[in-house]
């Protein structure tokens, strides 16, 4: 009995070893990769941010995709979808999609979303955008952009209103819809300057 009380405990001192033997190095070996791809994604998201404030953008999006092939995440997607946005709004669009597939709760990529969708015209995609990000926002505490979302949200049936007179042929009527479009939203939205400049040429 006393033998056997002995050996038992010893078995499991060198089962135990076997198994830390067998699972320690590949785990560490996969925590250190995990690690440095890491550190590398980091590094070269640091490179593209430090192109994008100076204004190269295609040359900080060469970093991003890199980035995103290392260790992809909603804020690299909406990263890339920001550079597309006023050069290719079908990729730009692509992009906020599949950041809000892995963060269901990104709020500027809804954001992003409501903005391209006033510029292609659909009012119903973009006050769903828009109505999803003011949500979001006022949920993660940031009331400031809660109120821009929903003053844009509401200045929708302007911009809209505007684009329809103006492709009717009546560009006074149209500029008085972007300028309540453009109060309601207290900002100067680039589609609503875009579509004020169009109007007055």
């Amino acid at each position: 009995m006393a033998e056997r009380s002995m050996t038992h405990p010893m078995a499991k001192v060198i089962v135990f070893a076997i198994v830390v033997a067998i699972l320690g190095p590949s785990c560490g070996l996969y925590c250190e990769e995990k690690s440095n791809a890491t550190k590398s994604a980091a590094e070269e998201i640091r490179k593209g941010d430090v192109l994008y404030n100076q204004g190269r953008l295609w040359d900080s999006l060469t970093h991003y995709k890199e980035a995103l092939l290392i260790e992809p995440s909603a804020d690299l997607y909406y990263k890339v979808g920001m550079i597309y946005k006023n050069q290719n709004m079908a990729l730009g669009e692509e992009f906020f999609l599949q950041a809000i597939r892995l963060n269901e709760e990104h709020a500027p990529a809804y954001k992003a979303l409501g903005e391209m969708y006033l510029a292609w015209g659909d009012a119903g995609l973009a006050s769903e955008a828009f109505c999803k990000a003011q949500q979001l926002f006022a949920k993660g505490g940031n009331l400031a952009e809660a109120a821009l979302c929903k003053n844009c949200e509401e200045s929708i049936t302007y911009f809209i209103a505007g684009m329809n007179l103006q492709n009717n042929g009546n560009p006074q009527q149209a500029l008085y819809h972007y300028g309540l479009a453009a109060e309601a939203t207290s900002f100067k939205s680039p589609q609503v300057l875009y579509r004020m400049g169009t109007a007055f040429s």
